[in-house]
């Protein structure tokens, strides 16, 4: 069995076995050296886990599926959630946490399976809440990253307002079939974003509390998209 440590340097995630011996261990993302004294399993506390989508579980317990016509499971050793939209010009939810969740770390690979690379997006939206809206993170397979809210002013439609507008990130991985993680990371007002393990963006807003947890994708008026979802778990925060 592995635990995930989180590199004291920048904070991407470093899988290690609950009991390892004494030594060091290099952080594959910048390099740091961290000196491990020697654990064993009682010793080492993983996260608390709040959410883990078992897709290999036709009912996905814990979950619900949004658009279900659209959405198909796909088994195995990598079990994968597969979304697959038509060209249109909003976004699209697939899957959501039954319960309200306030702080946490949620986690989640994305790999795009069709679709113009320049065109279409996916990755998650928290603390959201139906007609009222909510924080949301996407990526693109062109290796650009946005930061938003939907947002519905008293008397007025719900809109999307951008927090950070898109940008380029090195750490995605670039083109279809290529697999990125995307971690979104919400405690109190401090949001956090994490690609392949490196730290994007980390700021403070103050708009949204709670809500519920959604897997999301975008494609383009120009552009169907087909995408798979794996390794889905939100942990406490």
């Amino acid at each position: 069995m592995y635990a995930t440590l989180d590199c004291p340097a920048c904070g991407a995630p470093i899988q290690q076995p609950l009991s390892y011996p004494e030594g060091v261990i290099k952080c594959l993302y910048c390099g740091k050296i961290l000196h491990l004294p020697k654990k064993n399993k009682s010793e080492f506390n993983e996260p608390g886990i709040l959410y883990r989508a078992d897709f290999n579980d036709p009912n996905l317990t814990g979950w619900e599926k949004i658009n279900p016509d659209k959405v198909s499971l796909k088994t195995g050793s990598i079990p994968e959630i597969h979304a697959n939209f038509p060209s249109s010009e909003r976004v699209h939810f697939i899957l959501k946490t039954s319960g309200y969740l306030d702080d946490q770390d949620m986690r989640v690979k994305i790999r795009f399976l069709q679709g113009d690379c320049d065109l279409i997006h996916a990755g998650v939206c928290a603390r959201y809440e139906d007609g009222i809206g909510g924080y949301c993170v996407l990526i693109s397979p062109n290796r650009h990253y946005i930061i938003g809210c939907y947002e519905t002013p008293p008397g007025g439609e719900m809109a999307w307002r951008a927090i950070v507008s898109w940008r380029f990130n090195s750490a995605l991985k670039a083109g279809l079939n290529e697999t990125n993680e995307l971690r979104f990371v919400l405690k109190g007002v401090q949001l956090s974003v994490y690609l392949n393990g490196v730290l994007a963006t980390s700021m403070k807003d103050t708009f949204y509390s709670k809500g519920q947890s959604h897997l999301a994708v975008e494609p383009s008026n120009r552009s169907d998209i087909s995408v798979a979802f794996s390794d889905l778990v939100i942990f406490e925060a």
